[in-house]
């Protein structure tokens, strides 16, 4: 376009009107253009319940599987003041209808001998109150 301008008086007229015609051209379908950002915010933040259904199960199962962990490693801790021989700890969870975690049960085996188990009970029962403690000696004799 700038060899088909004139090379005179009129050629920066010129100039200036092709650069507003252009811009003009490049601007106007933004004029025509609905920007309604309401409705792309709803559907941007719309909650869709089909796919909160779908992964809500796996988050779920993801917190009470974390749960589990966290419980055992506190009973774990509590065990080890108590206790230092070979042990299995089982943690019980289910997940309520209102969506919460309970902790049913924590199941603590012994593999050895301990004399102060019921020191052990309480302090497991105090610092877990809400949930079933149930501690079981399995001593195996390998003299046989």
């Amino acid at each position: 376009m700038h060899l088909l301008l004139p090379r005179d008086r009129i050629s920066d007229t010129v100039k200036t009107v092709l650069r507003f015609v252009l811009l003009t051209l490049v601007f106007l379908p933004l004029c025509y253009t609905d920007f309604s950002f309401e409705e792309s915010l709803i559907s941007f933040f719309s909650i869709d319940e089909k796919e909160i259904a779908e992964h809500g199960e796996m988050n779920f199962d993801l917190l009470k599987g974390e749960t589990e962990k966290v419980v055992y490693a506190q009973a774990e801790s509590v065990l080890s003041s108590y206790y230092s021989g070979m042990y299995e700890i089982e943690v019980d969870a289910d997940i309520l209808s209102d969506r919460c975690i309970h902790i049913k049960q924590i199941r603590i085996i012994l593999f050895s001998e301990t004399k102060n188990i019921s020191e052990l009970q309480k302090a497991m029962e105090n610092f877990f109150p809400t949930c079933e403690i149930v501690i079981e000696q399995e001593v195996k004799n390998d003299a046989e």
